[in-house]
C-alpha cells in the first residue's frame, strides 16, 4: 500500500508543491510582489513545499486515509461493525449537529449550540472527517440496489438536498444580513446526502468510481 499508492501520491504532491513554491511564486508572480532573495527565501520555499497550496488538501487527505486503511479493513469485513460505524458517523457527526444548528439559526438562540459542544466533547475522531465518507464509499460499492424506484428516490432526495443547501444559505444570509457559511461544509447532512446520491448515480451509470479495501 505504501509503495503502490502512498508513494505515487507523495511524488505528485511533492512535485506540485515545489512547482507552486518556486515557479509560480517567484517566476510567474501573478500579483507582482517584491521579493528580497536571501536565506529566508529558502526557508519560505521549504515551508511552502511542506505545507502546499490550499487546493492540494485532497492529496494530503488521501495519504491520511491510506495510512488508516489497515485499521478500517477489519471494520469493513464485519457487517455489524461496518453498519455501526456508518450509523455513528451519520448520527453524531451529521444528523444531530444539523438539527441543533438549524434550531439555533431558526430561533436565533445560542443555547442549542450547547448540545453540539457536548457532542464535540465526546471526541469521536475515528468516525469523523473523511474516514466516514471513506467507509460509506466502500459500503455503497459492495451493496446492490436493483429496484429502479429506490434509485430514483435516492437521486430525488439528493437533488432536493442540493437545492436545500442553496436555499438555507440564501435565506439565512438575508435574515442575518451577512454571508452565511453554514450548511456548505462537507460534514453537513445536506451535503452528505447529495454526495451519497451522486456516488450511487455514477455507480449505476458508469464504471469510473470504485472504492475497495
Amino acid at each position: 500500500m505504501y509503495k503502490k499508492y502512498i508513494y505515487r501520491i507523495f511524488k505528485v504532491l511533492l512535485f506540485w508543491n515545489i512547482f507552486y513554491a518556486t515557479v509560480v511564486q517567484y517566476l510567474v508572480n501573478a500579483f507582482g510582489a517584491q521579493y528580497n532573495y536571501s536565506f529566508h527565501t529558502l526557508i519560505d520555499i521549504f515551508n511552502d513545499t511542506l505545507y502546499g497550496k490550499f487546493h492540494m488538501w485532497y492529496l494530503y487527505m488521501c495519504i491520511g486515509l491510506y495510512i488508516i486503511t489497515p485499521l478500517l479493513r477489519p471494520i469493513t469485513k464485519n457487517k455489524e461493525a461496518l453498519e455501526y460505524f456508518i450509523i455513528t458517523f451519520l448520527l453524531i457527526v451529521q444528523i444531530l449537529p444539523f438539527i441543533f444548528s438549524l434550531f439555533n439559526n431558526i430561533f436565533s438562540t445560542h443555547k442549542a449550540n450547547i448540545f453540539s459542544e457536548v457532542l464535540a466533547k465526546l471526541m469521536i475522531f475515528m468516525v469523523a472527517g473523511f474516514s466516514g465518507y471513506y467507509v460509506i464509499g466502500h459500503y455503497l460499492s459492495t451493496i446492490e440496489i436493483k429496484n429502479k424506484s429506490t434509485l430514483t428516490t435516492i437521486y430525488t432526495v439528493g437533488f432536493i438536498s442540493l437545492i436545500l443547501t442553496y436555499i438555507l444559505k440564501i435565506v439565512f444570509s438575508i435574515v442575518k444580513q451577512k454571508d452565511f457559511l453554514d450548511y456548505g461544509d462537507y460534514n453537513s447532512l445536506n451535503v452528505s446526502i447529495t454526495a451519497i446520491s451522486i456516488f450511487i448515480f455514477f455507480k449505476y451509470n458508469s464504471n469510473v468510481m470504485s472504492f475497495r479495501f
